[in-house]
């Protein structure tokens, strides 16, 4: 799914339906924290694209993307992951 360019400010919550989704391009938004509840309904995700935003933290909720190959999350303010 791509949602790049959409001056989206936070984590899509109502895409914890998608749970067969596999490619996710939120790349060149404004999003600031990423949500950690709908990635552990996104298990078939393979691809997650974070670039180009302004997130601090990563949820440690990813590793619930069991089949997860790329993580892209350049050019952001990232310092660490956050428990969740």
């Amino acid at each position: 799914m791509l949602l790049e360019m959409n001056s989206l400010t936070t984590f899509p919550h109502n895409l914890t339906r998608l749970t067969c989704l596999t490619e996710l391009w939120l790349g060149h938004n404004h999003i600031r924290t990423v949500d950690p509840e709908p990635l552990v309904a996104m298990t078939c995700l393979e691809l997650l694209s974070l670039s180009c935003n302004e997130i601090e933290e990563l949820p440690t909720t990813l590793s619930c993307c069991t089949e997860l190959q790329q993580l892209i999350c350049a050019a952001n303010r990232l310092t660490g992951f956050k428990e969740g």
